[in-house]
């Protein structure tokens, strides 16, 4: 079910990004959780009830119910974006995650996932850095069968091919451990070191049987 989420998210939020949209659709309470766990907005405040490891991720947070008019509430959204220092950044808030084992091996499953007749790309390779990992330079994206793109939302589509056995047989296409590069070191904010920009191979992923 993660997977079908984060496909039909994936291609709303290509649809949002289109100057003439101003609307999203999509599974959006995980989209705000992680925006949430991210960045101090000052849209959420803490749920003090929360049980790590018990309760969603995203119930870690209250929202917010704004009484000002939407435009005025995006406006302020946008002046404390501008504003954000690094240190007003949450660089990585799934350590505590990953260092107790919950991170399952399939995120790093490389390939696309699918939901219904929507089919995206998922590159982990392109976000090490979200695993706790030192980011490479990574392979190109997949490119799309085709592509229709413009300013209105209902105009985009673009379209990926799907192989059925890469899903199947996920575990022949997760990263291999040297394609995941080495673990970051971290501070109050940030890197404290950063990665060579090392050109690898994603090909180097896969099994010789899958090639």
């Amino acid at each position: 079910m993660g997977a079908a989420a984060s496909a039909y998210l994936y291609q709303h939020l290509g649809s949002a990004t289109r100057v003439l949209v101003s609307q999203i659709a999509g599974y959006l309470t995980l989209l705000e959780g992680w925006v949430y766990d991210h960045f101090e907005l000052g849209l959420a405040t803490p749920n003090a009830k929360y049980l790590e490891y018990v309760h969603p991720r995203v119930s870690r947070w209250i929202q917010k119910h704004e009484t000002v008019a939407n435009v005025d509430k995006l406006g302020a959204i946008r002046r404390t974006l501008d504003r954000l220092r690094p240190s007003d950044v949450t660089w990585d808030p799934y350590v505590n995650l990953r260092e107790n084992g919950v991170v399952q091996v399939m995120a790093f499953y490389s390939g696309k996932i699918k939901y219904m007749d929507v089919v995206e790309p998922y590159h982990p390779e392109r976000i090490l850095r979200q695993f706790g990992h030192m980011q490479s330079i990574p392979d190109p994206p997949y490119r799309p069968l085709e592509a229709h793109r413009g300013p209105f939302g209902n105009k985009y589509s673009v379209k990926y091919g799907f192989e059925q056995d890469n899903w199947e047989q996920w575990r022949n296409h997760v990263l291999a451990p040297e394609v995941r590069g080495e673990k970051a070191v971290f501070e109050f904010f940030g890197y404290t070191r950063l990665p060579p920009l090392v050109r690898q191979s994603v090909s180097s992923c896969y099994h010789e049987s899958e090639l």
